[in-house]
């Protein structure tokens, strides 16, 4: 029996549904990129009090030159910290992501880039690049994060700061600055997989 022919009305609407599915993921994307590299350079930090763990934190960032894992409460001025460290060290871009707001699939392509976008680690070449919430990616995704890293290197540094958020019950009463031992072991051990320096924020309760 004859095969039938294809109906070219399924094809074009196949053809017409492909284009919309590009165009709005060409349009998320950019959105993204616009919000991941929001370059807030001339954000005044020097008309911000810091707190005092904040203030014993930066004076270790200023003389790492390795990945920075920052972890500590909400609110505890995480990325606030990241930025202060960029504006000491760095002249270039600050870009962004955060790993809790988008699919893994999608922060990858953000990361990563394709033949149409950079990519946020080109970008951030002779500047930094902060990824929060880093404990949401899985161990495969970090280590294609830092396989890539090192394999931009040779072309420029860009300095990298991930943060994680911790529960009130990992922090409470604990002496990060006396007893590094306290630390919980899932920073330890994540900071360990990004071979990145680690740096705790007290609660603000405690401070």
């Amino acid at each position: 029996s004859e095969e039938p022919e294809p109906d070219a009305s399924e094809s074009e609407d196949t053809d017409y549904s492909t284009k919309v599915i590009h165009a709005e993921m060409n349009l998320l994307r950019s959105q993204l990129h616009s919000l991941c590299s929001q370059q807030i350079r001339a954000y005044a930090l020097s008309e911000v009090e810091f707190t005092t763990s904040q203030k014993a934190a930066y004076e270790d960032l200023e003389s790492l030159d390795t990945p920075i894992m920052i972890v500590g409460e909400h609110g505890t001025g995480k990325t606030l910290l990241a930025l202060a460290a960029h504006q000491a060290r760095s002249k270039g871009p600050f870009l962004q992501i955060d790993a809790a707001d988008i699919p893994e699939t999608i922060l990858a392509l953000e990361m990563f880039g394709d033949s149409t976008n950079a990519g946020l680690m080109r970008s951030a070449m002779g500047g930094s690049l902060l990824i929060k919430n880093v404990d949401r990616l899985s161990t495969a995704m970090l280590s294609d994060i830092m396989e890539a890293m090192d394999a931009l290197a040779s072309e420029g540094s860009v300095d990298l700061y991930l943060t994680m958020t911790l529960r009130e019950e990992e922090v409470s009463g604990l002496n990060y600055r006396n007893d590094p031992r306290s630390i919980p072991s899932r920073c330890r051990e994540l900071a360990d997989h990004c071979d990145a320096e680690l740096v705790c924020l007290e609660p603000l309760r405690e401070q």
